[in-house]
């Protein structure tokens, strides 16, 4: 599996429950589980992938939210659509606590807005990211 593919199944997951409900931590555990009953081919470097990135989010979501807080104008994140609000919080995720190179995690964020967002999406998560970005390189 591509660390893309890698990455979209970590959108899976985290869309797929109400992310939001802090407590009930291990769902996306489930979640993972049920997905690889259903033929995912995961190995164990994807599944290692997958479930740091999840435990990554679920860790430090409310860093996160900060983050994307502060660099929306005029909306909270609660009030994005699902699909631009799950792709932020991994690639502020993964551009504040991994060593995954910045243009590959922008590039893989908006490539998933335009799969699973609005025609919108991935002019809007760009452009949430760059600024999410100036700043982690301040």
């Amino acid at each position: 599996m591509s660390r893309s593919l890698g990455r979209e199944r970590v959108y899976q997951i985290l869309f797929s429950e109400d992310f939001l409900i802090k407590d009930n931590q291990m769902k996306w555990q489930d979640t993972l589980n049920n997905f690889r009953k259903e033929d995912w081919e995961v190995s164990a470097e994807d599944l290692e992938y997958i479930t740091t990135i999840c435990n990554g989010v679920f860790s430090k979501y409310t860093e996160i939210v900060e983050i994307i807080n502060k660099n929306l104008k005029g909306y909270t994140l609660s009030k994005l659509y699902k699909t631009d609000r799950t792709a932020l919080l991994i690639a502020v995720y993964e551009l504040k606590w991994t060593d995954t190179p910045q243009k590959v995690i922008i590039n893989e964020a908006v490539e998933l807005s335009k799969k699973y967002g609005t025609d919108k999406s991935p002019a809007f998560v760009n452009g949430v990211l760059s600024g999410i970005l100036r700043e982690i390189n301040e």
